[in-house]
């Protein structure tokens, strides 16, 4: 993608009139009850189907290593009879339940990935800038992508965090579906009072006056990103790929609680 191609200064735009500032709210309103539906269902799955998963894997656990240890279930001891092949039936169904303990492994981690999907702990926890590595390194489980990137740690406010977050998810997501990419670069820094996210890769390209501008994941992250205060641009030409922008204030400093003048 050409260097020239600098993204559109902020500011400049009007004021949108009344009408929009409704429907900007009213889309602020629904992204956050989407967001806290997720954060309800993340929860329920990491209690419920979590703690399912870890009691039925320590019980096939217990049952392996009684078996690896030729010594057979309490119930099953009196029915065995000098000549049985017992080792045979040991051996198999210690098999079975390595296969089983190896599939409830997998179900966990699933649960996990789920999980962080709906709604990333790691940005809950950690911050912006753990969640998006998190994020990217997930993305270079494709091994036709190298992925890299240059992330800064920024003051936003929860709700723009998470829009930032949101926004390097859905251009990663576009760029595996679309691009044709070899690489991609995740940027993110502060340029005078805002943060600025960018997402830039190789890939096809596309004209972004064109029909095929972007679907309804574009269209609600920009308006997303203006319900936060903030501006989103997308710059690409037909085989010179395309770059992401968000633009989003930085958060206030909150206000000391010591006046000049105490003692």
């Amino acid at each position: 993608m050409s260097d020239s191609m600098a993204p559109p200064p902020l500011g400049g735009e009007p004021a949108p009139p009344g009408r929009d500032d409704e429907l900007l709210r009213l889309v602020a309103h629904l992204q956050r009850a989407r967001e806290a539906e997720r954060a309800a269902i993340a929860r329920q799955l990491h209690d419920e189907l979590g703690g399912l998963f870890t009691a039925a894997k320590l019980d096939a656990t217990r049952l392996r290593m009684r078996l690896q240890s030729g010594q057979p279930a309490p119930s099953s001891a009196k029915k065995q009879q000098p000549g049985d092949d017992a080792d045979v039936l040991y051996r198999d169904a210690a098999d079975r339940l390595s296969h089983l303990i190896e599939m409830l492994n997998a179900g966990v981690q699933f649960k996990r990935r789920l999980v962080e999907v709906l709604m990333p702990s790691s940005l809950t926890h950690l911050g912006l800038v753990p969640a998006l590595e998190r994020l990217i390194e997930m993305q270079r489980e494709e091994p036709s992508l190298e992925v890299d990137h240059a992330l800064s740690n920024v003051e936003l406010a929860p709700a723009a965090r998470l829009t930032a977050y949101r926004a390097a998810e859905e251009g990663l997501a576009n760029v595996r579906r679309h691009a044709r990419a070899a690489h991609v670069h995740v940027d993110l820094r502060v340029d005078g009072g805002h943060a600025v996210l960018e997402v830039a890769d190789d890939g096809l390209g596309f004209d972004p006056e064109g029909p095929s501008s972007g679907g309804y994941g574009l269209l609600a992250m920009r308006v997303r990103v203006q319900a936060d205060g903030g501006r989103m641009a997308i710059i690409s030409r037909p085989g010179q790929g395309t770059r992401l922008s968000v633009w989003l204030p930085l958060a206030e400093a909150p206000a000391s609680g010591f006046s000049a003048g105490a003692d």
